[in-house]
């Protein structure tokens, strides 16, 4: 069913379509997790004593004397909008904050190599953004066990866990579609969270098993950069990130 939705966005009706019809139970879903939304002080990961989420850049720029040094923090903020192409969460123009939990995770979602440079910055929440976990740990305390007397409701509880399913995998992604329709449903479903007023969301990174990600609808009101930025690389064996002093 959410692959008919995704055709229907794609072919016939992308911008007005019936969400109290053949798919509500799509937007049931997307209620029920907006429900579950938390201000980000609530997860202990991202309370004000857990260490700074991390926004990285590849590259570098090149001084007077030809070294790398790291962007500047002016130059490491959301991309500017005319910049943003459509990814799995924003729309095309439309500028959202990428975070991750760690240096190591960062490094990994911007797809950095030992050959590259990176930069890295320090960033903080502020003002306690509500946020909505779909990371797939977090399924059973959304849809844990529940008596369900008849068949109807049974595959009706099973569709919810779908939905859910569905977006916390594709959220986490670690190869983007070369379709550039590929996510325009869950650039839908994000806006829907955005004008129910979730202003972001924390999802799986598969690219770093350890680690998670942290999209912020309205970078500039949410979050701060703290410090400044530095230059780093990732060892040739591992993800580990080797911060280099300049």
């Amino acid at each position: 069913m959410i692959s008919e939705f995704h055709d229907e966005l794609k072919m016939s009706h992308r911008f007005f379509f019936d969400k109290h019809g053949t798919f509500s139970f799509i937007f049931d879903t997307l209620d029920i997790l907006i429900n579950s939304a938390k201000p980000s002080s609530s997860y202990p990961e991202l309370n004000a004593e857990a260490e700074h989420l991390y926004r990285a850049r590849l590259g570098a720029k090149v001084d007077q004397a030809g070294s790398h040094i790291p962007y500047p923090v002016d130059e490491m903020h959301a991309a500017p909008s005319h910049l943003c192409k459509g990814g799995r969460i924003n729309p095309p123009g439309i500028s959202f904050l990428y975070l991750a939990s760690s240096e190591e995770t960062a490094a990994l979602e911007i797809r950095a190599t030992p050959a590259d440079f990176f930069t890295v910055v320090d960033v903080a929440l502020r003002y306690d953004p509500l946020l909505l976990d779909l990371r797939k740990a977090s399924v059973s305390t959304l849809f844990g066990f529940e008596y369900l007397p008849d068949a109807q409701r049974i595959a009706n509880h099973l569709q919810k866990v779908s939905v859910y399913t569905y977006l916390s995998e594709i959220l986490a992604q670690p190869v983007a579609s070369e379709d550039p329709l590929g996510y325009i449903h869950t650039q839908i479903f994000c806006e829907y969270f955005k004008i129910k007023h979730v202003h972001g969301l924390i999802y799986d990174s598969t690219l770093c098993s350890t680690g998670f990600n942290v999209c912020i609808f309205e970078p500039s009101e949410f979050s701060e950069l703290i410090g400044s930025p530095r230059l780093s690389r990732i060892s040739a064996l591992s993800a580990e990130v080797q911060s280099l002093h300049v």
